[in-house]
């Protein structure tokens, strides 16, 4: 008599779960397999971000002439950008002529941010640039392989 596959589950230790017994089977090598395919299913499922910079032209540096813009096709919740250790801040419409500055907040999906790094930090193209959402890094890139665009002076 053939034994039925799914009735062996049900004869499973109390404190055994039925994926536990597959795992358990199954030998070192596709186990790893198993947490490997796993690891980059997780990796695929990261934001897509996409980051560029641009000088301001004089009329428009406040207080920085360097500007790194994050932009990505998903929502991240709690955009953090980091330039040589340091966290940046990025300007949202509110009190004041220039908006207000924030370190933390949440870019929407098709959205953009655009971060000053402040005229007092060098502008080494071996310093990191690194997106973060919340603790997770989405990106980290050198600022000297960041392109570099253009912007021009409107008025």
């Amino acid at each position: 008599m053939q034994e039925n596959l799914y009735s062996s589950a049900s004869r499973l230790p109390a404190k055994m779960s039925a994926t536990d017994y597959v795992i358990a089977g199954a030998t070192t090598a596709t186990a790893l397999f198993l947490g490997i395919s796993l690891y980059y299913q997780m990796k695929d499922r990261l934001p897509k971000v996409y980051l560029e910079q641009y000088e301001d032209p004089p009329p428009l540096r406040p207080d920085g002439s360097r500007v790194i813009r994050v932009r990505s096709d998903s929502l991240i919740e709690k955009c953090h950008l980091f330039y040589a250790g340091k966290e940046m801040a990025t300007l949202l419409p509110g009190a004041g002529p220039l908006g207000r500055a924030v370190q933390v907040t949440t870019l929407f999906a098709g959205g953009v941010l655009n971060y000053r790094i402040p005229q007092g930090l060098s502008l080494d193209k071996d310093n990191y640039v690194e997106v973060k959402n919340g603790n997770t890094t989405l990106r980290k890139e050198k600022l000297g392989n960041i392109f570099m665009g253009i912007r021009e002076a409107t008025r």
